[in-house]
């Protein structure tokens, strides 16, 4: 019974230590890297008018797309829901504009103007890596590892005194049974 017992201790502290390892490395990771995910998709809305227009908005033309670009935007401008593209063709597009935050630059939602009808392109990334240089496969592994994190770690201070206290009485026993 005690060895079981301390079979599910162990079990219970390596997952808990690879949790925290886990939610730290995908806290302190890069930035997702667009050209590293499996799919993007692009989806093409019509502006309703400039109130629809956030801010300081620059307004690319249909003309200054690539010939890939154009198509990539009229088979979503046809299509009610998103179309699937190739990840490398929405990163430094006219497609999308670069926005930056902390030192790195993500593609977002850039406004194209065709015939003097005004559309919003929307990139949408899936299948990319949680961790930089960790293979996207093993994404299911890591987000279970990091929910873990998420639900219990306000459990591992209190858990981590418990042990302690249980084992410095077990120590403190033994010592006195046996001298």
């Amino acid at each position: 019974m005690h060895r079981t017992a301390r079979y599910a201790l162990v079990a219970v502290v390596v997952v808990a230590l690879l949790s925290v390892a886990v939610h730290e490395a995908m806290a302190r990771s890069s930035p997702v890297d667009p050209e590293r995910c499996g799919t993007a998709e692009l989806r093409v809305e019509q502006v309703d008018g400039d109130s629809d227009l956030d801010g300081d908005v620059e307004i690319r033309t249909y003309e200054s797309l690539t010939a890939d670009e154009r198509r990539a935007f009229d088979r979503a401008r046809n299509r009610s829901g998103p179309v699937t593209v190739e990840p490398s063709l929405l990163v430094d597009s006219n497609l999308t504009r670069p926005f930056t935050v902390d030192g790195h630059t993500y593609p977002v939602t850039a406004i194209v103007e065709r015939d003097g009808t005004r559309y919003r392109s929307h990139p949408r990334f899936d299948d990319c890596p949680a961790v930089a240089l960790v293979p996207r496969q093993a994404n299911v592994l890591l987000y279970m590892f990091d929910a873990i994190y998420r639900v219990f770690s306000p459990l591992y201070l209190p858990g981590l005194a418990a042990l302690v206290l249980v084992g410095a009485y077990l120590r403190v026993d033994d010592w006195l049974r046996f001298g």
